[in-house]
């Protein structure tokens, strides 16, 4: 089974799309997944490249409106994992693309749901997402960033869930590329109900200038909230564990940075056991025991001589 929509496209709208189920080639019995050598199209949603070197020819200028992907999958994934030839997944949307808008999209499809290919000016809002990388074999995250030098793009008002019992491979691709350009995240939130992945962290590498990345991270099994901000050259990360708590009992906060010269605390950051002040370092760890009821918003703020990043948690105190 193709793409639903698949190739090059200029000056397009899609809008009001709803997309019951999908499937891969494979036969009656679920084997021989993808076709002969496994390299038959996956059937994404939407697939969009730019299929020439001739800029004349790129995708551009299109429009992504009120889409639903149901994300029903008839079929077992594409790669078993292991010594299985990798060939990819079925996300919900791949796109390379210039000028371009995705604005209300859902889509529940267990391989993923975005392939970010070499793009300049995209546009990405108000998006509800779920996968399942238990069904992928653990192999890729479920928002990928494999190309390089993206710029000028823009995601805003993103929920991300992994529905697998456990994650080992971050939900969001790295963009490690020196050459990327004004990355721009906000208010983009991926929930997990535990992370087991090799790093301490699910954070993406972000790479390149002017970029802004404000990231998210809710983990279910153990209540905890992780935050990655990247402004320019500085990252600041804070992790509260857990982010519910009843007055009394304690809360660890913990915070780390790349590229800064200093780091200060704001919002609740006196309370915390043993600091007297905002002074937080680089990076460290402190108690909060709340005396009442409320929220607490604590803040990092790491700083260079050219650029500062806030990363904010929030803890709830309850009776």
């Amino acid at each position: 089974m193709a793409p639903t929509w698949v190739g090059g496209v200029q000056n397009t709208l899609f809008e009001n799309i709803t997309s019951q189920r999908y499937g891969d080639l494979q036969d009656a019995q679920g084997n021989n997944v993808g076709g002969v050598l496994k390299w038959f199209a996956p059937p994404h949603l939407f697939y969009f490249n730019n299929p020439s070197t001739d800029s004349s020819l790129f995708t551009q200028s299109l429009a992504f409106t009120n889409v639903v992907d149901s994300g029903i999958r008839i079929g077992r994934a594409r790669d078993a994992g292991g010594s299985d030839t990798v060939s990819g997944y079925a996300l919900s949307l791949k796109l390379a693309c210039v000028n371009c808008s995705v604005d209300t999209y859902a889509s529940a499809r267990p391989d993923g749901f975005m392939d970010v290919l070499g793009s300049n000016g995209v546009t990405v809002s108000n998006v509800t997402a779920s996968y399942d990388s238990a069904f992928t074999n653990n192999m890729y995250p479920g928002w990928r960033f494999p190309a390089s030098g993206y710029t000028n793009l823009k995601y805003q008002n993103i929920s991300l869930t992994d529905t697998a019992a456990s994650t080992t491979v971050g939900p969001i691709g790295p963009m490690n590329d020196t050459t990327n350009q004004a990355i721009v995240m906000s208010n983009v939130t991926v929930n997990m109900t535990k992370w087991t992945g090799s790093t301490p962290q699910p954070y993406p590498g972000v790479g390149g200038q002017d970029n802004n990345v404000q990231l998210n991270f809710l983990v279910n099994n153990n209540d905890s909230q992780h935050v990655q901000a990247v402004v320019a050259t500085v990252e600041g990360e804070i992790q509260a564990l857990p982010v519910v708590v009843k007055v009394g009992q304690p809360a660890a906060l913990t915070w780390t940075s790349h590229q800064a010269s200093s780091c200060a605390g704001g919002g609740s950051w006196t309370s915390l056991t043993g600091v007297g002040d905002s002074a937080a370092g680089t990076s460290g760890g402190a108690t909060f025991i709340p005396k009442k009821t409320g929220s607490y918003t604590f803040t990092l703020e790491c700083r260079n001589a050219s650029s500062a990043s806030t990363a904010t948690v929030i803890i709830q105190a309850t009776s």
